[in-house]
């Protein structure tokens, strides 16, 4: 829900904007930006960077981090504007949850957050597919168990069944002021679940809950965190992060008296949570103030996971209405240190959230994640940001003009079901996925939209789910070809959506659907390849009989529903929202959620309980080393070690030839994970060797691997003297930490000489290699030769191919003569900026 508080505004202004026609729609194009790699982020004319100085406080009432900015704006004219937010690096710190805490009264929920009118885009008519929303469930079917065969996908045209329904409110959480806005993480028999307010876990798969008090009551209520801020609020969003086997709890809390709050983030893992899930948490917390400035609020958290990273998009509130968007990476690896690795960026775009099925990217650049808000009623605002980089890019991308007016959709029973919908959310991003190199994005919409000379224009028969289908270019940046999509019906109203990708690269759906025909229901379905929908329980009453306020019959389902991926089935999809319905034991009419499992029929593996939990998919790391040089003709000795320790488990370990061709080698580990070959002779070729080591990881941890490169040079006769040769890193317009960037197409130029006898003298018309070494294996090595000139220096000038971009290593040799020993320079480190098609 939106709720009161403030942030402090980071200007983020992208000023060129080109005019591209775009098949299927009017499209207004964003400017294609450059990637920025591993550097520290360097400003430009887009937008003003701080830097935070983490500090902490410690202590009951700031059971968190406070890092506290010192405040430098800095301004350079770069010669190619890049539109991007800085990234501020912090430390958290982290705690270890020793309750159940005594409580206090809650102050209740007030002030919900007015989400800003965007502002208005170019018209643009909507085009593209609209799938009509059936008013009637897919048929059900017998499945497998849970925990069976689970191989292939089942067909893209197959209907969706439900597997598995939980009533949580009928297994034992009771009733709930506010049961909506729910969330859930599902691990083999474990199901933990959030609604507003309260949580609550499931060891035997739905039959019984245990509830939680994130926070306890006054009176002798207890609860598993301590109080901080105003006190715990409502908004919460859980995600099961199988690399850590961790389940991440994200709890908003309620504004001070100042207007600020914080976000706490806890984790533990599904054994912990099913033996003593009170103590089991170890948390951090995100403190509003020292992050988006004094006064200011976080609201309404979306999760996402990218490899090595939890995602988080929160909102940043002022005095009521919501302004700006923060985006948070927090790296996985540092969970169980006392100091978590965390960092932010701040944008414009109200509501941007983190993209779900961030692993389903074949093509696209790896150790990329993306977040996508509106900047206008016509365009996207897309995030894409490099995991542990210091600069975030995004792109606008046009889209039809978004239908914000006439919302109202009343139920059989005459309520406006749609009243907090218009009034509250509106029509924010709710959903993203990214799923086959492309990324889908989804929001409610009324009736009608306004065109640019003010005119109101008719859109959708009821209000209606509006998206878009983005494609993304190589270099992982937003490209301006979307596909608009409507799901709609002409009878009743849809709303709320998420999205979320399976392991077959599907793409789930989860919403609200309700109006004249229907009591509001929640609702399912996959929506790549034939889109096909379920429901499980139709709605059968309004919640109460009053309008407005939370809980009532004017906010019957909250701001959102959730849609995820099930563990270890990551066939299934996980969802989560709200019927009108009667709960068993509790009291009638009233919000009922509902927690769930789907798929394609034909998908085992979504049904019944499983005894367990699903197994880690733990980190691990391969280490590499081998000498810089050896003599053509020698054996290349390579060793490193893998950990965790794992004795006696297959390396594998790849030479690529300089010509190209390749020849393996598979070793064992040793006792001590150990591992080493010198098997490979490098058979007199002379140049660049490139060494890989992998580990296929095994049940309980990831793949890893590691490598290097060895450069062989000819070997010379005992009697001939010795030599060097140098290299001189290239001249550019622009150098980050002494790497020198450049555009693609641009021309690199290096230089240097060859010394012989002393340091003082040069050999003078001889023959020098220069290689060019891609770090991305994929790219090929490039190669030049030049001679030196009189004075022994030498100079050299190339174009790299286009479209390599990333890092290079630049070093030079030469093969010596009848009186000397070859020799091999140093090695200076480039980066080119691929080019953008």
């Amino acid at each position: 829900m939106w709720r009161r508080g403030a942030v402090r505004q980071l200007a983020v202004v992208c000023v060129a904007l080109a005019l591209l026609g775009v098949a299927g729609t009017l499209a207004l194009a964003a400017p294609k930006r450059r990637l920025h790699q591993r550097h520290v982020f360097k400003p430009d004319p887009c937008m003003v960077a701080h830097k935070a100085k983490p500090k902490h406080k410690r202590g009951r009432a700031h059971a968190g981090a406070a890092a506290r900015h010192h405040r430098t704006t800095r301004h350079k004219t770069t010669r190619r504007s890049r539109c991007r937010t800085g990234v501020h690096r912090m430390v958290a710190v982290v705690h270890q949850a020793s309750g159940p805490y005594p409580g206090r009264l809650h102050a209740g929920e007030t002030n919900d957050e007015v989400h800003p009118v965007l502002p208005a885009g170019p018209y643009r008519p909507r085009r593209g597919p609209t799938l009509t929303v059936p008013d009637v469930p897919a048929a059900a079917a017998a499945r497998a168990s849970r925990g069976g065969a689970f191989a292939a996908g089942a067909s893209p045209t197959a209907p969706v069944d439900i597997g598995a329904v939980v009533d949580p409110a009928s297994a034992g959480l009771g009733a709930a002021a506010a049961d909506q806005e729910s969330s859930e993480a599902i691990v083999g028999n474990l199901i933990f679940f959030t609604s507003n307010w309260r949580a609550g876990y499931s060891t035997d798969f739905g039959k019984t809950f245990t509830e939680l008090k994130p926070e306890g009551k006054a009176g002798g209520e207890k609860g598993v965190f301590p109080e901080a801020a105003g006190g715990f609020c409502c908004d919460q969003a859980v995600i099961y992060a199988p690399e850590v086997d961790r389940v991440f709890w994200i709890l908003q809390y309620n504004n001070e008296a100042k207007g600020e709050n914080i976000i706490r983030v806890a984790w533990a893992s599904p054994a912990a949570i099913a033996t003593d899930a009170a103590h089991a948490w170890r948390y951090t917390d995100l403190e509003s103030k020292p992050i988006v400035g004094a006064g200011k609020c976080f609201d309404q958290p979306h999760v996402g996971l990218a490899q090595g990273y939890l995602l988080m998009g929160i909102n940043q509130c002022t005095g009521g209405r919501v302004n700006q968007s923060v985006m948070f990476e927090l790296t996985l690896s540092t969970i169980e240190k006392a100091e978590l690795g965390l960092s932010y960026a701040i944008s414009g775009p109200v509501g941007a959230i983190p993209a779900r099925g961030q692993g389903n990217l074949a093509g696209i650049v790896p150790d990329l994640f993306y977040f996508v808000g509106q900047k206008s009623t016509s365009e996207l605002r897309v995030f894409h940001w490099k995991a542990g980089e210091g600069s975030v890019y995004y792109e606008d991308v046009a889209i039809p003009t978004i239908a914000t007016r006439n919302w109202a959709s009343k139920t059989p029973g005459g309520v406006n079901w749609m009243k907090r919908q218009e009034e509250s959310q509106a029509t924010k991003v709710t959903g993203a996925t990214l799923a086959g190199g492309q990324l889908w994005a989804a929001w409610s919409a009324g009736r009608e939209t306004v065109d640019s000379e003010g005119n109101t224009r008719a859109v959708h028969a009821q209000p209606a789910i509006e998206g878009t289908i983005i494609s993304l270019n190589k270099d992982g940046s937003a490209s301006a070809s979307n596909t608009p999509v409507t799901y709609s019906n002409p009878s009743f109203a849809v709303a709320m959506p998420d999205l979320a990708t399976n392991a077959f690269g599907e793409v789930g759906l989860s919403f609200e659907q309700g109006g004249a025909t229907a009591y509001p229901r929640h609702v399912v379905g996959i929506v790549s390849g034939t889109p096909q929908y379920a429901f499980d329980v139709p709605g059968s009453a309004d919640s109460n009989s009053v309008e407005g306020g939370s809980g009532s019959v004017g906010d019957p389902a909250g701001d959102y529903t959730t849609v995820g991926v099930e563990y270890p089935a990551t066939g299934c999809f996980t969802s989560s929202g709200v019927a009108h319905a009667t709960a068993k034991g509790a009291p009638s009419p009233r919000s009922l959620p509902r927690v769930l499992t789907f798929a394609r029929r034909g998908v085992e593996g979504c049904t019944a309980p499983i005894p367990g939990f699903a197994p880690p998919l733990k980190a691990s790391h391969l280490t590499m080393s081998c000498p810089a040089q050896i003599k053509a003709g020698e054996s290349i000795a390579v060793s490193g070690s893998l950990t965790p320790a794992h004795p006696g488990v297959p390396i594998s370990v790849q030479f690529t030839r300089p010509d190209g061709t390749t020849a393996e080698i598979h070793v064992n580990s040793d006792a001590a994970s150990n591992y080493s070959t010198s098997d490979l002779t490098a058979t007199g070729e002379t140049g660049t060797w490139r060494v890989v080591a992998s580990w296929a990881g095994n049940g309980e941890y990831l793949e890893s691997s590691a490598g290097c490169a060895v450069h062989a040079v000819a070997p010379p006769p005992s009697e001939l003297l010795p030599s060097t040769i140098s290299v001189s890193c290239p001249g550019s317009p622009v150098e980050s930490e002494g790497v020198f960037e450049f555009q693609a197409g641009e021309t690199v130029a290096t230089s240097g000489g060859v010394y012989t006898y002393t340091p003082s003298y040069k050999a003078a018309n001889v023959p020098v290699t220069v290689d060019y070494v891609p770090e991305n294996p994929a790219d090929t090595e490039f190669r030049d030769s030049v001679m030196t000139n009189s004075n022994g220096d030498y100079a050299d000038s190339v174009k790299l191919p286009a479209e390599a971009g990333g890092y290079w290593d630049i070093f030079t040799y030469w093969n010596g003569d009848s009186e000397h020993q070859g020799a091999t320079s140093g090695t200076c480190r480039i980066y080119q900026f691929a080019a953008i098609h």
